[in-house]
């Protein structure tokens, strides 16, 4: 019951409580049952709040890096190893700027005969992932175009044809991309034929109408800068492309990408400004809903204004009652006014 409890405040993002419950199964001893599960999951536990957290201190991320490092030898030989191994390989990449490390530890797992074909397809597309952060587009295509032809009709080989349709987008190749979007939109996961949707409609509304594609191949590169943490530089192309193009209809796009980089940042207030403009400016346009409910979202989360999250999360029911939103907009919004949703 103890393990169960950790698991659920570890998926509600309750750390400190989580990282207790692990500690309690850990101080029974290696001969308890779930001793090396907790073990594993208190890292885990710390990976996730710390990957979470705005701007986490190099101090506390070489830190965890030893303690993966410590737990990966230690059970080097228990298919436990995998799940460490691939969150070591993440936080090497994309937190300690050491992408060769990563791409070498997610090898060394890809080398393993006895590995299942999803398992083997995830660590792919991870690798790919990892590829696309030091700008190896070749390798990291050449590994989506395997995930999806060995997985066609499969949810891993649907995203994995996304991510390559992102690439594509990254090359500024926007008619291949868009094609390969419009073939997804009709996925049978959710989450993915949104995403498709959306690259899709952006790629339209910038070059639909007066076919420049300049200012859009310029948000790419600024997408392709954030997926690789490069938030400054991100930020400097995204604010280019009003100056170089001023008549461009990237507005809403620009403003998405910005909060994003300023949320992950800690930069809250900024973070608030640009949600805030799309809800004023372009509260039609393609992220009107996902700005209102991100605004909610941050004063609930990170900037903790209760009366101020229940607002906009009741704007989300009443501005956009069709959005994709709304169920979970109506469960917080209850969850924060008190309800008892147990009893309906």
């Amino acid at each position: 019951r103890m393990f169960e409890l950790a698991k659920l405040c570890l998926s509600n993002e309750k750390y400190e409580v989580a990282q207790k419950c692990f500690q309690y199964i850990i101080d029974k001893g290696p001969s308890y049952g779930f001793y090396d599960a907790a073990c594993i999951d208190i890292i885990n536990c710390e990976y996730q709040y710390l990957t979470g957290k705005a701007q986490p201190s190099l101090t506390e991320l070489l830190a965890l890096e030893n303690k993966f490092l410590k737990a990966t030898e230690k059970y080097k030989s228990s298919h436990l190893a995998n799940f460490l191994i691939s969150n070591l390989a993440n936080l090497q990449a994309y937190y300690l700027n050491k992408p060769d490390s990563a791409i070498m530890h997610i090898e060394g797992l890809l080398q393993n005969p006895a590995m299942d074909a999803q398992t083997r397809a995830e660590f792919k597309i991870q690798l790919a992932d990892i590829y696309l952060l030091k700008n190896v587009i070749w390798d990291a295509s050449l590994l989506y175009s395997q995930v999806e032809k060995d997985f066609k009709f499969e949810p891993i080989g649907q995203e994995a044809k996304f991510r390559n349709a992102k690439l594509s987008f990254y090359a500024a190749d926007f008619t291949w991309a868009k094609t390969q979007c419009d073939v997804l939109k009709g996925s049978t996961t959710k989450l993915i034929a949104n995403d498709a949707l959306d690259l899709s409609l952006i790629i339209t509304d910038a070059i639909g109408v007066d076919t420049n594609a300049a200012p859009l191949a310029r948000f790419a590169v600024a997408d392709l800068l954030i997926v690789q943490h490069k938030y400054d530089e991100a930020i400097v192309q995204l604010d280019s492309i009003n100056k170089i193009f001023p008549t461009h209809t990237l507005g809403d796009d620009i403003l998405f990408k910005k909060a994003a980089i300023y949320d992950k940042l800690g930069k809250y207030p900024e973070a608030e400004k640009m949600y805030k403009d799309i809800i004023e400016y372009y509260s039609t346009e393609l992220y009107g809903d996902d700005a209102q409910f991100k605004l909610a979202e941050l004063y609930e989360k990170k900037m903790i204004d209760v009366e101020k999250a229940k607002t906009e999360y009741q704007n989300v029911l009443t501005k956009y009652p069709g959005s994709i939103y709304v169920v979970e907009a109506r469960k917080r919004y209850r969850q924060l006014r008190g309800d008892n949703l147990d009893n309906g």
